[in-house]
């Protein structure tokens, strides 16, 4: 048997499944260093880590992932909210604040055109234009979460 990785989530106990940090940085190193050295495993060596390490919440359906590909649940069922909340802004709408319906925006129908200054309360302010010219202010609370676009003055 090889040497043992530590799972994901006890090397980087702070990194949630499905964040930016498996894409970027030492999260990302770790991640492709990982899931190789894994799936290299023979079949009984992959079912005893798997039963030493149990997934932990959060991290359902994370072996089979890693093992043939296979969208885990919660991810599917993220996509399956934000295409339903794939409705372009209307006009008399200033503000929107729903999670599901900000990232089909901000994905599929506005273009980002530049960063803004955050607010000290915020932790992220980007500008987007819509298809028909309509500048709209994408931000994150800091320390609440969840994401807001407001209409901007034309």
């Amino acid at each position: 048997m090889t040497e043992p990785m530590q799972p994901v989530w006890i090397a980087f106990p702070r990194i949630p499944w499905g964040s930016i940090g498996w894409r970027m940085g030492a999260g990302e190193d770790y991640w492709h260093a990982w899931a190789p050295w894994f799936r290299s495993l023979p079949e009984a060596e992959r079912d005893a880590y798997k039963s030493e390490w149990p997934e932990p919440d959060g991290w359902k359906d994370f072996y089979a992932f890693i093992e043939t590909g296979k969208l885990p649940g919660w991810f599917q069922e993220r996509q399956q909210k934000i295409a339903e909340a794939a409705i372009p802004p209307t006009l008399d709408e200033d503000v929107i604040e729903d999670y599901h319906r900000v990232l089909w925006l901000i994905r599929q129908h506005l273009k980002r055109v530049g960063a803004d200054r955050p607010l000290p309360e915020e932790s992220i302010a980007e500008l987007y234009q819509s298809p028909d010219g309509v500048r709209w202010r994408l931000s994150s609370h800091a320390t609440r979460g969840g994401m807001r676009l407001v209409r901007q003055a034309q």
